[in-house]
């Protein structure tokens, strides 16, 4: 995975020490010295390059796993060695040694920006269709392949008499009061449905 271009650095915290070990990629990926990265370099100093408004809660994801020797998960945002933001996912473990002293923290950068991105993106068109959906005055709905109700505008809701929180995500059977009513339009949208 190193070698092919998935993993943007890895890395090995010696925590007696207080000494992270970067191999190249992790050094480019947090525009860092290499040799610095190689030689090992505070904690502080690798936690410091990342955005500062991530900084929290990576901290504390790393103090948890230090806490519990377990693993550790983080989505951050860094600058990388050409002055690039870069969105990354850090996974890692602490490994204890015979007396439940953290010894080692060992862990992996994957770049995650194109997903970060492609999902910013969804976020805002859906953010869009839901507001011009809501802003149309009849009932407008949609739902999945299986029945359950996955958009609902303000005229759907007031024609159910329900919250969107009653309706999302839920078939007609677990939203209209009348069973019977409920499994005729069940039975219909079916039948559409398997006519395409």
């Amino acid at each position: 995975a190193h070698d092919a271009g998935a993993i943007a650095g890895t890395w090995v915290l010696n925590i007696q020490a207080d000494k992270v070990h970067g191999d190249a990629l992790f050094a480019r990926t947090f525009g860092l010295d290499e040799a610095e990265c190689a030689a090992g370099l505070p904690l502080e100093a690798a936690v410091s390059a990342i955005h500062p408004i991530d900084r929290p809660q990576v901290e504390a994801a790393i103090n948890r796993a230090l806490e519990t020797g377990g693993t550790y998960r983080a989505r951050y945002r860094v600058t990388d060695a050409n002055g690039t933001q870069r969105w990354i996912q850090a996974n890692g473990k602490v490994d204890l040694g015979a007396d439940g002293v953290p010894l080692r923290f060992p862990g992996v950068l994957i770049d995650v920006t194109d997903l970060v991105e492609a999902q910013a993106a969804r976020d805002k068109t859906t953010a869009i269709l839901e507001t011009f959906i809501d802003a149309v005055p009849g009932v407008v709905y949609a739902k999945g392949l299986d029945g359950r109700m996955m958009l609902a505008n303000r005229g759907t809701l007031n024609l159910f008499g329900k919250p969107l929180e009653e309706v999302i995500d839920k078939t007609d059977i677990e939203f209209l009061a009348c069973p019977e009513q409920a499994k005729i339009i069940m039975d219909n949208d079916q039948r559409i449905m398997s006519r395409g």
